[in-house]
């Protein structure tokens, strides 16, 4: 996935129709959201693990992908496929405290993220 296709995807699930309005969620210029349409630059990998959350993917295997496509990806290329494959290995541990006022035990749940099936 790259740049244009990833913020292209952010506004339709987010509703932003234009680049000011995605820009301003984010806290960029509309020029940056427009210039990663574009293709003249790339999001940073914080940048682009945000709008991968906005679309409802993988932020970090996301992130990566955008990042080993842009033009200083290639010197990375290396680190950012560990960093996918990495991410597609989390397992998200959650706590569940109780609700009740009875002082019941918490229990610990561990879920899947399916991240393995996004690969």
């Amino acid at each position: 996935m790259d740049a244009a296709q990833l913020v292209s995807l952010a506004m339709k699930k987010t509703g932003h129709t234009t680049s000011r309005k995605l820009g301003e969620a984010l806290g960029v210029s509309h020029v940056s959201v427009t210039q990663w349409i574009n293709g003249t630059t790339c999001p940073t990998f914080e940048y682009a693990a945000e709008l991968a959350l906005m679309a409802g993917l993988p932020p970090v295997k996301t992130a990566a992908e955008v990042r080993m496509g842009s033009k200083d990806g290639a010197r990375h290329k290396a680190l950012l496929r560990r960093m996918a494959s990495l991410a597609a290995m989390v397992t998200l541990t959650v706590m569940v405290m109780p609700s009740h006022a009875d002082g019941g035990p918490s229990r610990i749940r561990t879920y899947n993220q399916g991240i393995m099936s996004s690969l």
